[in-house]
């Protein structure tokens, strides 16, 4: 169980928002019989309830999708148990995925697709037109994955180099792999995966496609517990992928009822973006029509 306060919106009868997010991944870090309060709703109690409750102090956590670490406590109580493994937080498992400065917003339907293809094929390619989101749904979906690869999860950016050969380099040098003597890297580096079970996720294999999918190939037959993520403008063509299409977020109707219109992921997302770069800006009935209009002409290259 997992405690925190704060607002909530609500929309259609569900509630979303920041704080519903927050506890969502807050609940991610526990164990079975463990209670965590986040560090808002221990102060939200006040010293009035001082005397009846005991927390422990699990310090400060990096959670998926949130910009800062999160300072969590557990309840103590003499009916539950007291020891539990440390919490499941981005800090405990082997990882480089990188620290999200904004929020995640829509693209429930891809997340449910994508984690239903990773259950199913060993290499899922997202595919889509460059500034689609590719990129943040890869480590959207590897975040989300986490706990099922005690041996790490691996971003790995091919855009970084032009070289043929280079590809088991930029591999080795992300994951730790050294070099050995009298040996090919790229055997160094299959005989180190092959015994663990690890997620790799590929940015950018347009650059290098040919050497990707070569080595891609190699990976996916000798190693067995590996799996694999790729973005990419096209299909990699490798025996046994699975392509998750990422299409841009569909525009509102700017002609909507204003309440439609803000609940549209693409108006969310410009909203809050906005809102980070000019906090007086807010989503209003006065200016969602507007807005949606904007993004319409935006999308169509008028503006």
């Amino acid at each position: 169980m997992a405690l925190h306060c704060g607002g909530a919106e609500s929309r259609d009868g569900d509630y979303f928002g920041p704080t519903l997010n927050r506890i969502a991944r807050l609940l991610m870090t526990v164990h079975g019989g463990q209670i965590v309060l986040s560090q808002r709703y221990r102060e939200s109690l006040g010293d009035a309830h001082a005397d009846q409750i005991d927390v422990r102090d699990l310090g400060s956590h990096r959670l998926r999708d949130l910009p800062k670490p999160e300072k969590i406590c557990q309840l103590l109580h003499p009916s539950l148990a007291a020891s539990f493994p440390p919490l499941r937080s981005l800090d405990a498992l082997p990882n480089n995925l990188p620290r999200q400065l904004t929020s995640f917003i829509g693209r429930a339907k891809e997340m449910g697709n994508g984690e239903w293809l990773l259950a199913c094929a060993r290499l899922v390619t997202l595919t889509g037109t460059a500034g689609t989101g590719k990129s943040r749904l890869a480590m959207e979906l590897a975040a989300h994955n986490l706990h099922g690869f005690p041996d790490g999860v691996w971003v790995i950016d091919l855009g970084t180099t032009t070289r043929a050969d280079a590809v088991p380099q930029v591999i080795a040098a992300t994951i730790g792999v050294r070099d050995e003597a009298g040996r090919a890297l790229r055997q160094t580096l299959l005989d180190y995966l092959a015994t663990r079970r690890v997620l790799l996720v590929f940015e950018n294999c347009d650059r290098i496609a040919t050497d990707y999918v070569d080595l891609a190939l190699a990976i996916l037959q000798q190693c067995r517990e590996v799996q694999l993520i790729a973005t990419s403008r096209e299909p990699l063509a490798v025996p046994g992928e699975a392509i998750l299409r990422v299409e841009p977020l569909p525009l509102a109707d700017p002609f909507a009822p204003p309440a439609k219109i803000a609940a549209r992921d693409a108006v969310r997302l410009f909203a809050d973006r906005d809102a980070a770069a000019q906090p007086a800006f807010s989503l209003t009935d006065h200016n969602a029509r507007a807005l949606a209009a904007d993004l319409a002409r935006t999308r169509h290259g008028i503006v």
